[in-house]
């Protein structure tokens, strides 16, 4: 066995509530249903080429799952893409990493790399350097669970949803990563 399949197998226990909605605490799931307004489409397929670039990061990690949104970040017309990575070694207690890509017509920029996410993942009617704040949900690894705005800085999101210049937040939002169904 190698090295990172023993670190898999020693984790997987603190993972479950990753990838697994039965087990996320009742305060976490009123999250999901009282502070959105609305969920965009259910689960797009990711595109193969961010797809691939998630394959290429996460490339030492087996049973990794993507979930997917898409919403106009930029106010462009065209949709970015929200990618939520959940499994061994793109989670910790705290949540797991989340992805933002941008389409450009040189390929596929990366617009924000999150760590410690939780389900559900939204969007505020506010905006940061014209682009829209994240609506991202933060708990586990001994810390409460709240939503927090999440803003766009200069080039990217900021990447630790847990400290300034995110700010917690009660506003509605539109859930773009629902919890999966089951």
């Amino acid at each position: 066995m190698t090295k990172n399949q023993l670190l898999a197998l020693a984790i997987l226990p603190f993972l479950s509530a990753c990838d697994n909605p039965e087990a996320v605490p009742d305060d976490v799931a009123d999250i999901s249903t009282e502070a959105t307004e609305e969920v965009a489409e259910a689960s797009p397929e990711l595109p193969a080429e961010m797809a691939a670039l998630l394959d290429a990061e996460f490339a030492d990690f087996d049973g990794l799952t993507y979930y997917s949104g898409r919403f106009d970040l930029n106010g462009d017309g065209t949709d970015e893409w929200i990618a939520y990575v959940a499994g061994p070694g793109a989670c910790g207690t705290g949540g797991c990493s989340t992805r933002i890509f941008q389409q450009t017509p040189d390929g596929i920029e990366t617009k924000g790399q999150l760590s410690v996410v939780q389900l559900p993942v939204g969007v505020f009617e506010t905006s940061t350097d014209g682009w829209r704040d994240l609506a991202i949900t933060i708990g586990g690894g001994g810390a409460e669970y709240a939503v927090v705005k999440v803003p766009y800085t200069d080039p990217v999101y900021s990447s630790n949803p847990t400290v300034s210049p995110t700010q917690p937040s009660t506003d509605e939002f539109k859930t773009v990563i629902a919890f999966p169904e089951m």
